[in-house]
């Protein structure tokens, strides 16, 4: 794994640089990187080092209205920095489901429950990006946007107040997921009678992860509203490091940016990085989008918008390698701990906890 993280980003880096040089020359991009303040870089550095804690924090929050987590917040912003570099790589949520399974193995928590907190992190890292988006467009440069962005923030925030609404009727509601999984039960009984029981077995162990989810979904909702609530303030905590982050790498270019510019350059990226989610190495469209909205929010040139991006995503990579190192550390000592592993938990022991109690007589 982190062979493969670490040819990854060296191949990504290498192919920016061989970009660069397709854009410009090689003198000339040998010279951008030569004159860049490692003083700013290692500001950036640090910023972008300080959303760790920042995004663990979110995710530990949103999982304890469901139940006690056994897990430090250390392992926490290093997994959540694993999710960020597995999104990338994987279709759809492929990062949130790994990072889920990684704890079940280390920590016995259900992959629904880990789930549940990671779909509302995401879309409370969603709605705060567009709010900061349409928030900055008033402080922005006196220069055109590319045609059609702001009608289209507009419409992407309408659909994701739909998606929002629709997260809320599954979480308030979660009989809506259970009749799902009782109708997945009941092919479990007809596969099983006719003799395919990997079938059957399979189909069953979806309706019960699907019902789980549901009640996950409304312990956090019903129980975890504050948590729901600071979710958003830790979201927009992230985007302003992040945007602390770009302001930083530009100075150290030399780049005239605005911090408004900054942050709606990185919310922008951020949607766009999410929105793609669903197509393997959709995350990178995250750097193609902050590669066009840098010439037009400063006016850099391609070469040193190429250049941006290089010490960008050197930045990014570095964690993304560390991420890795820490959750390996964490797998293999809690493989240590387990022993025989960890000890099968029974559905219905989970949901009687998470099922709202009968009122009283």
């Amino acid at each position: 794994m982190v062979l493969g993280f670490a040819g990854i980003s060296l191949c990504y880096l290498a192919a920016l640089f061989g970009a660069g040089v397709l854009l410009t020359d090689l003198p000339t991009q040998v010279r951008l990187i030569g004159s860049v303040e490692p003083g700013w870089l290692a500001l950036g550095w640090l910023l972008q080092l300080a959303t760790l804690p920042v995004l663990g924090m979110r995710w530990l929050q949103l999982m304890r209205p469901s139940a006690p987590v056994q897990l430090s917040l250390g392992e926490s912003a290093s997994l959540q920095l694993l999710v960020m570099g597995l999104n990338i790589i994987l279709p759809g949520p492929g990062g949130d489901l790994t990072v889920s399974f990684i704890v079940r193995k280390t920590r016995g928590v259900p992959v629904s429950l880990s789930l549940a907190a990671s779909i509302y992190a995401r879309f409370a890292g969603l709605t705060m990006a567009v709010v900061l988006a349409l928030l900055c467009i008033p402080s922005l440069p006196d220069r055109i946007l590319p045609a059609g962005l702001l009608g289209g923030l507009i419409n992407g925030a309408l659909v994701l107040a739909l998606a929002v609404a629709m997260l809320l009727l599954f979480s308030l509601y979660p009989r809506l997921l259970g009749r799902l999984a009782g109708w997945l039960n009941a092919w479990s009984r007809r596969w099983r009678s006719r003799g395919r029981v990997r079938v059957s077995s399979m189909s069953r162990a979806l309706g019960g992860f699907i019902e789980l989810l549901g009640w996950c979904l409304y312990a956090t909702v019903t129980r975890g509203r504050s948590a729901v609530g600071i979710a958003l303030l830790w979201s927009c905590a992230n985007y302003l490091l992040l945007a602390g982050t770009a302001f930083c790498v530009a100075a150290a270019l030399g780049v005239d940016f605005s911090p408004g510019a900054a942050l709606f350059l990185v919310t922008i990226g951020a949607l766009m990085s999410l929105v793609t989610i669903l197509m393997p190495l959709g995350g990178l469209a995250e750097e193609a989008v902050v590669f066009g909205l840098l010439g037009k929010l400063t006016g850099a040139t391609a070469g040193v918008a190429v250049t941006y991006l290089l010490l960008f995503f050197s930045i990014r990579a570095f964690l993304l390698l560390l991420s890795v190192l820490v959750t390996l550390h964490m797998v293999r000592q809690a493989r240590a701990e387990m022993g025989g592993g960890l000890p099968a938990r029974r559905l219905e022991e989970i949901l009687e906890r998470l099922r709202p109690e009968p009122p009283e007589a």
